[in-house]
């Protein structure tokens, strides 16, 4: 997403079959908190119904779980850690 020229905000989804995974998610830091997150992912959900994709999830930090379960998003599996941060599998049907 750009405002005023500025990429400040970046999604990548892979899609296989009727399946999506969001790999990475990342706004700036000086625009979090003003809605350009949410604003991202109801875009990447309506494309996703849009083309008939049943299932989405990824890999969510556990400090991010509140913000997606915003969505209604829901854990899936147990906790995991990556690189030293801990980790949950969230994902919802649409």
């Amino acid at each position: 997403m750009y405002i005023s020229n500025k990429l400040v905000s970046v999604a990548s989804i892979y899609i296989e079959n009727k399946n999506a995974r969001l790999r990475k998610f990342a706004t700036l830091n000086s625009y979090q908190k003003i809605g350009i997150g949410s604003k991202m992912l109801y875009f990447i959900l309506d494309i996703l119904k849009n083309n008939e994709i049943n299932y989405f999830w990824f890999d969510a930090r556990k400090s991010a779980i509140g913000f997606y379960e915003k969505f209604g998003f829901e854990l899936e599996g147990k906790e995991f850690y990556k690189s030293g941060i801990l980790y949950y599998k969230m994902s919802k049907y649409l």
